[in-house]
């Protein structure tokens, strides 16, 4: 990746997940921000020695009078951060940060595991074809299973209502078929 210093990976602490200063282990972290304050979050963060990444292409650009390479955000409003679990409250006093992504359901932080991280790294500084960022997807009819709330560890086959909400079904066999709507957040397909 190259371009502007706000989209570089260099920074970033050794990938053993410990800091300079001591064992204490880092995480990775999603921070939502304001609308176009991705940089701003970023600089404001380096300034206090957090590690940000911010997940970006280079992409060329043409306009009527000339074409232009420009640095385009694969996720917007989105930026990575690398600290210690106990500076996560820390965050939010920056005012460019709106939130930290939470699990569906959770009051904690999200800990995005650090080969995921580093794969999103990998795949952006490297990548020479575009790279499309979407939500998990699952199929209609495909084998699921509920992973959190009150119905957890019901297995059953997805499908979809005539609002486009997403359900699990359960056949029973000669008898009927029971369903109820789940958020996608809340599947996961078995493999």
């Amino acid at each position: 990746m190259q371009g502007n210093d706000d989209f570089s990976m260099s920074g970033l602490p050794p990938a053993n997940g410990t800091d300079d200063r001591g064992a204490r282990p880092l995480v990775w972290v999603a921070a939502f921000t304001k609308s176009n304050a991705e940089r701003t979050a970023a600089a404001a963060l380096r300034r206090e020695d957090y590690s940000v990444y911010i997940p970006s292409r280079r992409e060329l650009r043409q306009w009527s009078d000339r074409k232009k390479w420009v640095e385009v955000l694969l996720i917007p409003r989105v930026i990575f951060i690398h600290t210690i679990p106990q500076k996560l409250n820390d965050l939010l006093r920056n005012p460019a940060i709106t939130s930290l992504l939470k699990a569906p359901g959770e009051r904690k932080p999200a800990v995005i595991p650090a080969s995921e991280m580093e794969k999103l790294m990998f795949m952006a500084g490297n990548s020479d074809r575009t790279i499309e960022i979407s939500a998990p997807r699952i199929l209609r009819g495909e084998e699921v299973e509920i992973v959190r709330g009150s119905l957890k560890g019901l297995r059953g086959r997805a499908s979809q209502d005539a609002d486009g909400l997403r359900r699990i079904s359960i056949l029973i066999d000669n008898l009927c078929c029971a369903s109820v709507s789940v958020p996608l957040s809340d599947l996961e397909a078995i493999t």
